[in-house]
């Protein structure tokens, strides 16, 4: 299956800034450094919020119910070698809409190909 190629051709220069294999704490910044990635998202605020108020995000899926907008949700896990992300649109505080899927898988990132273009 053409997933259209890896877009992360440095990825062990990029896994080594993050001192070893991928784990569920750290896939989240190696996928952030993507073209996948929007930097407007809701990761991205609170990302922002957790550096400028110095206080960890101890929930996170109940700190993007206090947003509306675009937002990355990890789908599964298997580390090191396969994670899928999920990339959608929160409309409410119990309401998301998918948008697209990506998946990193053994240490390079994808974005899946959606149903009309699979068909």
């Amino acid at each position: 299956m053409d997933t259209g190629g890896s877009k992360q051709p440095h990825a062990s220069k990029l896994l080594t800034a993050f001192n070893g294999p991928l784990t569920t704490e750290n896939v989240f910044d190696y996928f952030a450094t993507s073209m996948f990635y929007d930097k407007q998202s809701n990761n991205q605020v609170l990302c922002v919020q957790t550096i400028h108020t110095g206080q960890p995000i101890l929930n996170e899926a109940e700190e993007f119910k206090r947003f509306t907008g675009i937002e990355f949700a990890l789908a599964h896990a298997q580390p090191p070698s396969l994670f899928v992300i999920y990339k959608r649109e929160r409309l409410s505080p119990e309401e998301v809409r998918p948008l697209a899927a990506h998946f990193v898988m053994n240490n390079r990132i994808y974005q899946s190909p959606d149903l009309y273009n699979v068909l």
